[in-house]
Formats: structure tokens, sequence, C-alpha cells
């Protein structure tokens, strides 16, 4: 398979196609991406059930967090396989239900290479996440972090930044963009062809780190224009929260939520389609797609 070089202009046309998608197929798209919200908030929701219930003691709390995560870990990325089987059924031009999120689950296969595939994105963002602080930030990083998990309540004040805090921010998130990038890339492929896990991993890496300069020319005013729409959305739900907690702390509530809950919808729904016409127009461009991969009509 050939890992294409992109244009400048292909992340924004990507970013375009995926406007235009989601404004095509507004139902099954933001329905599958409130389904798909949902399963990333129920393990969460279900250990913080679980621990109030119980009050267990601190172990059993680690014993408890470790079974959510693995359930998370087994859950989320064949749910993640199944939007973007979703995102190519309607592509084609087939039909495609927001229900159809879940039918990897009966594709056992299918839904095992793509938890292995999550687990090598995992594997490798704690590596290079301890690498790099271990490498910039050194026993001055792990002394602050360690001072920070200790601090009380209501504490105003964060022990000293170490030197080299702001190389290291700076580089984790130069690095966590290439990682989401191959992600997004890889779990395309191995959810719509049915490609290894390993090789769409090396291969969504390979395509990342080749274009690395294009696609941060490309996040960096993407992430600007997001952090002021976030900002202005921010203070305008402040305001509108203020105003309504005079009336009723709950009607602030009820209003607030679910004006957030939406803000999550859009942004799964435009970055998972993002990233597949992403892979369309470079590691899928040619491959044909196996029959039992598509969804059945």
């Amino acid at each position: 398979m050939t890992v294409n070089t992109v244009s400048l202009g292909s992340p924004f046309r990507w970013l375009a196609e995926a406007f235009a998608m989601c404004r095509a197929h507004t139902r099954v798209l933001f329905g599958a991406a409130s389904m798909l919200f949902l399963v990333a908030l129920l393990p969460s929701v279900a250990q913080i059930l679980v621990e109030t219930a119980l009050q267990p003691s601190v172990a059993v709390r680690g014993l408890i967090q470790a079974v959510f995560t693995v359930l998370a870990l087994l859950v989320f990325p064949p749910v993640v396989g199944g939007f973007y089987r979703i995102v190519h059924a309607l592509h084609e031009g087939r039909p495609a239900r927001a229900s159809d999120l879940f039918a990897l689950f009966q594709d056992g296969p299918a839904a095992r290479r793509l938890i292995v595939t999550n687990l090598i994105f995992v594997t490798v963002s704690l590596l290079v996440i301890i690498g790099l602080a271990a490498v910039v930030g050194g026993q001055e990083l792990f002394e602050f972090l360690r001072a920070a998990a200790v601090l009380k309540p209501g504490a105003t004040e964060l022990p000293p930044l170490p030197d080299g805090m702001l190389v290291l921010i700076s580089v984790l998130m130069i690095v966590a963009l290439l990682i989401m990038t191959a992600q997004g890339l890889a779990t395309a492929e191995v959810a719509v062809t049915g490609r290894s896990p390993l090789a769409a991993a090396a291969a969504g890496f390979k395509l990342a780190l080749r274009n690395l300069g294009t696609l941060l020319l490309f996040y960096l005013p993407v992430a600007v224009i997001a952090f002021v729409g976030f900002m202005i959305l921010a203070l305008v739900a402040a305001l509108v929260g203020g105003m309504l907690s005079l009336a009723s702390p709950l009607l602030a509530a009820l209003v607030l939520v679910p004006l957030g809950m939406l803000f999550v919808l859009v942004l799964y729904a435009l970055m998972f389609t993002f990233f597949y016409h992403a892979w369309r127009d470079t590691l899928g461009a040619g491959v044909a797609v196996p029959p039992e991969h598509q969804i059945a009509v």
C-alpha cells in the first residue's frame, strides 16, 4: 500500500467534506455520535455508581477502576469502528442506520482487531509520555507531579514549575496530535478494510510523520478558532447560567448540560468523519472493501 503525501489544502478539504456529510446525514451521524458518547461515558458513570454504593477501601477502589478501565478498552473501539463503517456506507451511497454503530459486536474478528489497534496506540502513548517526561523533565518533573498529587482541596498555590515544563508541554501537544492522527487513520483502515492492527498502525504513523508539517499548519489555526469559539460559548453559558441560577440552580443545569453535550456530539461527529475522509484520500485510496466489512442492507 502506498502512503501518500498530502497537500497543504487536503486537511481543509477533509474538514469541509466532514461538514457536508454531517449536514447531509444529520439524523444518522448525530444519532450514532449520541450513542458513541453514551458508550464512552457509561464505564465512568457505572464506576461512580458502584463506588458510591459500596464505599470501598482504597485497594478495592483501585480494583474497581481497573475493571471499568478494561471494560472501556473492550467496548469503545468496536463502536468507533462501527461509526467508521456507517460513514463509509453513507459515502458509498448505501443506506445506514445509527444503530449500525453496534454491528461489529456481531463480527468477533473485526472487534478484536479494533481492540488490539486501540491497545497499540494506548501503549505507544504511555511509553512516549513517560519517555518524554523522563528525558525533558527528569526527576524535577516527577517531584512536581508527586507534590501536585498530594495537594489538599482548596489549595491556592501549585508547587513551582520545574525547568523545561513549557518545552515538555509543547512537545507533548505535537506528539498528541501526531498520535491522534495516526490512530484515526489506522482505526478507519482496520474498520473498513479489515487490515491487521500492526500494519494499519504502522501505515498511520508513517503517513502522519511524513506530513507532520502540513498537519500542524492545519491543526494550529483550527485549534485557535476552536479555542476562541469555545471561550465565547463558555462566556455566554456562564452568563446564561448565572441568570438562570438566580431563579433555580436546577434550571441552569437543565439548560447548560444539554448544551455541553451538544458540543461534544458535534465534536465527535466531525472528528470521526474528518478522519474517515483523511483515510479515504490517503491509505484508503483505491482499496477494495471486502463485502463482509460492509453494512448489510
